[in-house]
C-alpha cells in the first residue's frame, strides 16, 4: 500500500498529529500496547478498534465506559463503516477526523458536538453550532487554542 493511498486519524484540534492507518487493525487506548494512545483518563485503555477490511475502514468501541462517537452517533460493539471527513469522539476527551484518500472530503458538519469547535482547515471558530462572527484575531485565537488544548481538547 503506497503513502497516498493510506487512511488517516487526524487530531481535530492539533492537525499536525495524525497516525497512518497502515496496519489491517489498529487499536485506541490510553496506554500502550494501544497502538494510538490519548493519555487521557475518560478514555479506557483498549477504547476502540479501526479495521481495514477490503477498501473499507470500520470503527468498534470495545466496550469503553464513556463510548465512541461517530459524527454524534454512538458506535456499538457492531462497529460502523467510516467515510471520510468523519468525525470520531473518543470518550469525550479526543476528536478525531477520519481521511480516506480514496473519498472525496466533506465540509464541516454543523451540530455534531456543543461547545466550542475550531475548524482544523480554516480555524474557524465554532461556538453551539453557530460560526463566531466576526472572527477572532490572531491573538484572541491564539489564546483560545491554548485554552481548548489545555482543557483536553
Amino acid at each position: 500500500m503506497t503513502n497516498d493511498k493510506i487512511a488517516w486519524l487526524i487530531l481535530i484540534e492539533d492537525p499536525g498529529q495524525r497516525w497512518p492507518l497502515e496496519k489491517t487493525e489498529t487499536i485506541i487506548g490510553r496506554r500502550p500496547p494501544a497502538d494510538i494512545v490519548f493519555p487521557f483518563s475518560r478514555i479506557s485503555r483498549r477504547h476502540a478498534r479501526l479495521e481495514r477490511r477490503e477498501f473499507d475502514y470500520f470503527l468498534i468501541d470495545l466496550g469503553s465506559r464513556n463510548g465512541t462517537f461517530v459524527n454524534g452517533q454512538p458506535v456499538g460493539a457492531e462497529g460502523r463503516r467510516l467515510a471520510g471527513g468523519d468525525e470520531i469522539v473518543l470518550g469525550g476527551a479526543a476528536s478525531l477526523r477520519f481521511e480516506d484518500p480514496d473519498e472525496t472530503m466533506q465540509g464541516p458538519r454543523l451540530g455534531r458536538l456543543q461547545g466550542v469547535w475550531i475548524d482544523p482547515d480554516s480555524n474557524d471558530v465554532w461556538v453551539d453550532s453557530l460560526l463566531l462572527s466576526p472572527p477572532l484575531s490572531a491573538a484572541q485565537f491564539t489564546l483560545l487554542r491554548l485554552l481548548y488544548r489545555a482543557n483536553g481538547g
